[in-house]
């Protein structure tokens, strides 16, 4: 290892035992022997990473190793259906490893059709403290009440695999969740990977949010995020492939394939349908004939149409066939009367244009993973000044126009004020006055942070300042695998 390398792990280490010592309690001292361990599984991924990246200068390759090997720890670290609703996607991945598209709620029964294994997982346990993990896997059919049956089916095709291999090799019950985790993993990996390789530009904060610790837990949960965020890169990878093409190279067909994409995610979270609005930032001499513009426009409205019909008709309605509808009930959500609400109530528009208040709860619970573990507050803010020091100052070498970085910041706060206003209408109480009851999680947000450095970069004229690219390069790697570190030493004080 040369001295540049050891440099870089040395750093890793130190911020490891800084992490330790931020996490670390009574409890973990006294019986230390299983955070050793995860600390040296650490410290060989970290040496395995810094001594990759200083050979292998494609930055897609890197990407998909570190998402692996830190996912993977997550994927057997991580308690059993501790990760965000991750008892209701295990349900629906076992229910589409049957084949089944759109799983059918049965009002008898008061629940959907599945297998006993993943209606019995103990909640926010490790595998020392229950013997679940050691259980055959149970196929008697069992109802469940909630299978997120809103959720298209493709975003179960990945975990659904690892369940169908777990069965058939007749393992143990855990493996369906570890299977099931894993091949989420491999997909959001893979995704990401591509993106970056496709991406004519941006590649660095494309891999830098592909890398967020949030991103790769939930890549490596059974969640359905997994594919959102992954394909919203790759729809962002798509928008910045067509905005640097050649003149008049703009075809048809890529309109058609940025906005399929685009469709895709959106029906997953339906305010990223905004992503579309990235089409008309890409300059007019690349259409191939300037009427593809008027195309374009024409294909946003109809994308539009598609997901409002999509939400209306089918998304909303079939929230109440789960633990949903009782919730509303209880809490008296009711979205037509809270539209009436806002229409005619000046407080409920005063509550909504008070959304620029929530960014400070968003950062705090940027490392907020676990549905009833805290967010690790310490490492969100840390990582948050990193982020806004990287989208600053990272040399960005390709220079974007004012057109894109204002059409860019209206896809981001169409985003973010369009999340928090159907969250108000669909998830608030009636005529409430906190937005913190809008349910919101900053993994809602990640799709669009890779457009974040392209709206504040100040554009570093790399020769002047005689900046070293690659050990700037290594140095926000090595930055990148900390704050992955950090985020598994906190999983270790949480759940061991």
């Amino acid at each position: 290892m040369n001295l540049s390398r050891n440099k870089y792990f040395l750093i890793y280490l130190i911020s490891l035992l800084f992490f330790a010592v931020c996490c670390f309690n009574y409890e973990n001292y006294i019986h230390p022997l299983k955070e050793i361990v995860i600390l040296v599984f650490l410290a060989i991924i970290g040496f395995i990473v810094i001594n990759y990246a200083d050979k292998d200068k494609d930055l897609y390759k890197i990407a998909f190793i570190v998402i692996v090997l830190f996912g993977l720890l997550f994927v057997f670290l991580s308690p059993f259906n501790a990760a965000t609703d991750e008892p209701e996607h295990l349900v629906r991945a076992e229910i589409t490893s049957q084949n089944i598209v759109f799983p059918k709620y049965d009002e008898e029964n008061g629940g959907f059709l599945t297998i006993g294994s993943v209606t019995t997982v103990p909640r926010n346990l490790n595998v020392f403290e229950t013997d679940w993990d050691t259980q055959k896997i149970n196929l008697t059919p069992t109802y469940y009440d909630s299978a997120f049956l809103q959720n298209p089916f493709y975003g179960y095709i990945a975990p659904a695999i690892g369940l169908t291999l777990a069965k058939l090799l007749d393992l143990n019950q855990v493996w369906l969740l570890w299977m099931g985790r894993f091949f989420n993993l491999l997909f959001y990996g893979s995704i990401c990977a591509i993106a970056i390789k496709k991406s004519p530009v941006m590649k660095m904060p494309m891999f830098v949010v592909a890398c967020l610790p949030l991103a790769v837990e939930l890549g490596a949960s059974l969640n359905m995020d997994a594919l959102t965020l992954s394909l919203s890169l790759l729809c962002i990878a798509y928008f910045f492939k067509m905005y640097k093409s050649k003149d008049k190279s703009v075809t048809k067909k890529n309109i058609l394939t940025f906005f399929i994409l685009v469709l895709i995610v959106a029906l997953t979270k339906v305010t990223l349908g905004a992503l579309a609005l990235l089409i008309l930032a890409v300059p007019i001499s690349n259409f191939k004939h300037r009427k593809y513009i008027y195309l374009s426009i024409i294909g946003i409205f109809a994308l539009l149409g598609i997901l409002l019909a999509w939400n209306n008709f089918y998304g909303i309605n079939s929230l109440y066939h789960s633990w949903r509808g009782t919730r509303f009930v209880e809490r008296g959500v009711n979205p037509q009367g809270q539209l009436d609400y806002l229409l005619h109530n000046p407080q409920g528009i005063q509550t909504l244009l008070g959304v620029g208040l929530q960014i400070p709860s968003v950062i705090s619970e940027l490392n907020r993973i676990y549905t009833f573990f805290p967010s690790f507050n310490i490492l969100s803010w840390i990582y948050a000044v990193f982020f806004l020091i990287f989208s600053l100052f990272y040399p960005i070498k390709e220079k974007f126009t004012n057109k894109s970085k204002i059409i860019s910041f209206i896809v981001c706060f169409g985003i973010f004020v369009g999340t928090y206003f159907i969250q108000f209408l669909t998830w608030a109480p009636l005529g409430t006055t906190n937005l913190g009851d809008c349910g919101i999680s900053t993994r809602y947000f990640v799709p669009f942070f890779s457009l974040i450095p392209l709206m504040l970069n100040i554009n570093i004229n790399i020769n002047k300042k005689n900046i070293n690219i690659e050990n700037l390069d290594k140095s926000v790697i090595t930055c990148v695998i900390i704050f992955l570190g950090g985020l598994v030493v906190y999983v270790a004080s949480l759940a061991y």
